[in-house]
């Protein structure tokens, strides 16, 4: 599920959609536009796969106005559990606080990105 970066719209609650600019769609070197919306706020993310674990971790660079990076990663535990941890780094433009808006968004960003575990969670039962 987190290998399918082009099926990330159907659980992240703030991508609107993905568009591929390479001619793969998987592993290191793989970029796409992520068009994202949170509130009136709607950006083209240009992305950049810079990490690729088939199954274990997928991280990316964000570039362009927004910028920073993410890594999700996946580690199996006993009795048909994951754990599916989520960290990211990201620098806000000028016209949204740069470093200080960062810390006003923070919060909003942890929720955001609450919501979207949860619902990975549920695209993987």
């Amino acid at each position: 599920m987190v290998s399918d970066i082009g099926g990330h719209a159907r659980w992240q609650v703030d991508v609107r959609s993905i568009e591929f600019t390479s001619a793969r769609h998987r592993g290191v070197g793989t970029t796409y536009l992520c068009d994202t919306r949170l509130g009136p706020i709607r950006m083209g993310i240009p992305m950049t796969v810079t990490e690729w674990s088939e199954g274990k971790a997928v991280a990316v660079n964000y570039e362009g106005s927004l910028s920073g990076g993410g890594r999700i990663t996946v580690k199996r535990r006993r009795r048909n559990r994951t754990k599916v941890t989520w960290a990211a780094r990201v620098r806000l433009p000028w016209w949204l606080g740069g470093p200080v808006g960062a810390i006003g968004s923070a919060q909003l960003l942890r929720v955001v990105w609450t919501a979207n575990l949860k619902r990975l969670a549920r695209e993987l039962r």
